[in-house]
């Protein structure tokens, strides 16, 4: 349960950080179908999972959610920050929910038996983690040049 709260809190640093560089709001369409879709993957996941998690629902689904939130924010920076740092952030942010998913597939399917669990779990974190870092600092970077060129 502590491993589980910790990663709470740091997909909920991760989503508000991503809140915070939102400056402009995509399209309604956008928006809905982003939202659709990554609620839908945690709906999906969460019905696999329901007769297996036990005690674990409310953890799970809150977890979930943060998971969810955090993915959604990172999609709806798109149009808010360069698209290098989008598509980077974005894209590492699913893979964060991969990991995460098989993590609790691995955990509630499989009573973690599932073959190779551990190898596609690191290897999912770690390129996801790559990936919003970078993706986080090629939001700044572009920061930086307009600031330093607004005072050349």
């Amino acid at each position: 349960m502590f491993g589980l709260a910790s990663f709470l809190v740091a997909q909920l640093f991760y989503a508000f950080s991503f809140y915070k560089q939102i400056s402009v709001f995509p399209s309604k369409e956008y928006l809905i179908f982003t939202i659709a879709t990554f609620v839908g993957v945690l709906v999906l996941l969460l019905l696999v999972l329901y007769p297996n998690l036990h005690e674990m629902k409310i953890p799970v689904l809150v977890y979930g959610s943060s998971v969810c939130l955090m993915v959604i924010m990172a999609a709806l920076r798109i149009d808010s920050v360069s698209r290098r740092s989008f598509w980077w952030v974005t894209i590492g942010a699913i893979l964060f929910m991969l990991s995460d998913s098989i993590i609790a597939i691995n955990k509630f399917l499989y009573e973690g038996n599932l073959p190779l669990a551990s190898f596609f779990i690191m290897l999912t974190y770690i390129i996801a983690q790559f990936f919003i870092v970078h993706g986080f600092l090629l939001s700044y970077k572009s920061t930086f040049r307009t600031i330093e060129q607004s005072h050349s």
